[in-house]
């Protein structure tokens, strides 16, 4: 029998004696609560709905917990996963390590998943794609590793994924091209490689993509010039081929693109309305 699905389950009898006030204590040591900025009603309070950052449903069920730039410090325990009706959590901008537990498939209504300027590390949790209902993942700024496996293929509600500035490898995702309602896919700062497959049209819903700064090589699809929706493109710092495919400057919304292909195109195909926006690029682009 495999053992992650031992685990669960031997978790899952755990769960069923856990209280949310439990599983909120075991969280605030798991991350060094006695030392967050603010952490009002938390282990004080007999309402957990009264806890700094917790939102509470009708019915007294926790639906959200949000705790951004508030000096969390250690990891999110297995016990988390058990907050069965969590729809939304955000511990961005912490000190959050580890990984995400494999505990949180049990949160079936989970749409938005905050952690981005942390410090986890080891693999990319693709046990997140058992939670189907997922529309929004915010990982940027840590220390992940690994690949984004096929597996997540299976969210097909995802609307923005963004992963810029950690340690993934491999090639382009292939799992995203079954992804039609993304929106935004953010792998900046990586360690992607190989060439970017022409089906990122297949995305018609696709708004911003940013690949920069990986080691993606030849040339750019001319695909990109297909993709109706498409506002922003990141491109730099990678080893593309010079020549630029003349379709980008029929893309109908595109306004933000590297300032060396902004004037290639500029000048290539006499796009004057994209030198009028090089000043927003590299604003938009330094944020990265």
């Amino acid at each position: 029998m495999n053992l992650l699905f031992v685990v669960l389950i031997a978790l899952s009898s755990l769960a069923s004696a856990l209280s949310q006030i439990d599983i909120l204590n075991d969280f605030y040591n798991s991350t060094g609560g006695d030392f967050w900025y603010v952490k009002t009603g938390w282990k004080t309070a007999t309402n957990p709905c009264d806890y700094f950052g917790v939102q509470c449903d009708y019915n007294g069920r926790i639906v959200g917990i949000f705790l951004q730039c508030n000096n969390l410090s250690g990891t999110i325990p297995s016990s988390f996963g058990f907050l069965a009706q969590i729809e939304a959590f955000d511990f961005s901008s912490n000190q959050i390590y580890d990984s995400l537990p494999q505990t949180l498939i049990n949160m079936k209504s989970l749409y938005a998943i905050g952690m981005k300027e942390n410090k986890l590390n080891g693999s990319f949790p693709n046990h997140l794609a058992e939670n189907h209902e997922l529309e929004y993942i915010h990982l940027d700024f840590n220390k992940i590793t690994g690949t984004i496996q096929q597996s997540f293929s299976k969210l097909k509600k995802l609307k923005v994924l963004t992963v810029t500035n950690n340690q993934l490898n491999g090639q382009f995702p292939q799992s995203l091209f079954e992804l039609k309602n993304l929106q935004m896919i953010m792998l900046g700062g990586n360690q992607l490689e190989g060439q970017i497959p022409s089906r990122l049209h297949q995305l018609r819903q696709l708004e911003v993509l940013d690949i920069s700064r990986n080691s993606f090589s030849g040339p750019l699809p001319n695909e990109f010039g297909y993709m109706s929706k498409l506002t922003e493109l990141c491109i730099f710092g990678n080893n593309f081929e010079e020549s630029v495919p003349s379709s980008l400057s029929d893309a109908p919304l595109l306004a933000v693109l590297d300032v060396l292909f902004l004037l290639h195109l500029a000048f290539q195909h006499k796009q004057k309305h994209l030198i009028l926006v090089q000043t927003r690029f590299m604003i938009h682009c330094h944020k990265l």
